[in-house]
């Protein structure tokens, strides 16, 4: 339990760095037996609270209202949860500029957009950044390759890459779409 996996070592350089930049974090990982051990290794590290959103102690419907109780009036800068929390409204998250992803959330493409559009949306100050974390060569990389390919189909099914969308319809080839992206 004391030791430092590599991949956290990465995380708790990622967070401090982050706030030494002004920029707020929200660690997200998949397995909530993760988050308590997130939540002590950033805690002990930053020596100021990194509370956790969980999705069964606060309902959907009172979230926003929990975030700017405990997070934002009292100036919280990093905060632990799983990507599902945040899947629905919660426009008060552009409190946070930065992301770590700790895990692949199940590979699905809609959980982790939502998650992204957390910070990436109207009243964001600054530039948003997202950190991926996984392990070369591992079954994590693979996990981490299907997640960006189902990301990539969904935003161009739902419109959002044109130039995807393009491609699909066969209405453009290599050469035209290249000046799009």
């Amino acid at each position: 339990a004391k030791t430092i996996l590599p991949k956290e070592r990465a995380m708790l350089d990622f967070v401090e760095a982050e706030l030494s930049a002004g920029r707020n974090v929200m660690v997200f990982c998949w397995h909530l037996n993760l988050l308590p051990r997130m939540q002590r290794l950033v805690e002990e590290r930053i020596k100021k609270p990194a509370p956790i959103l969980w999705a069964d102690k606060v309902p959907t419907a009172k979230r926003q209202a929990w975030i700017d109780e405990k997070i934002v009036r009292k100036g919280v800068r990093v905060m632990i949860l799983n990507p599902v929390c945040v899947s629905t409204g919660l426009n008060n998250l552009v409190h946070f500029a930065s992301q770590w992803h700790h895990e692949s959330p199940a590979c699905n493409a809609i959980v982790d957009r939502q998650a992204i559009g957390r910070i990436d949306r109207i009243g964001q100050k600054l530039p948003p950044k997202v950190v991926r974390a996984y392990y070369v060569d591992t079954l994590q990389e693979k996990l981490y390759d299907l997640l960006m390919a189902k990301v990539g189909i969904s935003m161009a099914t739902d419109g959002l890459d044109f130039s995807g969308a393009l491609a699909a319809a066969g209405l453009a080839d290599d050469a035209q779409l290249t000046g799009l992206s």
